[in-house]
């Protein structure tokens, strides 16, 4: 099973592709998590993660997702390497 669930703030303004197959939705959100280091000093550490909506959802979503918005999304993660 690859199901996973982020909450998060939206990092820029949602953009959609309607000329891509069904319609393409891609924007990015940042999830945080606070912790506290040896030291006893507090810390945070923030994770960048790409999102692609295909589709209505993606399409219904292009006007929600803006940049600062606090977003659930759920889904399956699939990675990439590049050159």
């Amino acid at each position: 099973m690859n199901t996973i669930y982020l909450i998060g703030n939206v990092g820029k303004d949602a953009e959609f592709k309607a000329d891509v197959g069904s319609g393409l939705l891609r924007f990015s959100l940042a999830t945080s998590e606070r912790y506290t280091k040896k030291d006893g000093s507090k810390a945070e550490s923030t994770t960048w993660h790409n999102i692609v909506m295909w589709g209505e959802r993606g399409k219904a979503l292009a006007n929600v997702a803006k940049k600062g918005q606090m977003m659930m999304v759920v889904g399956s993660i699939k990675t990439r390497q590049y050159e």
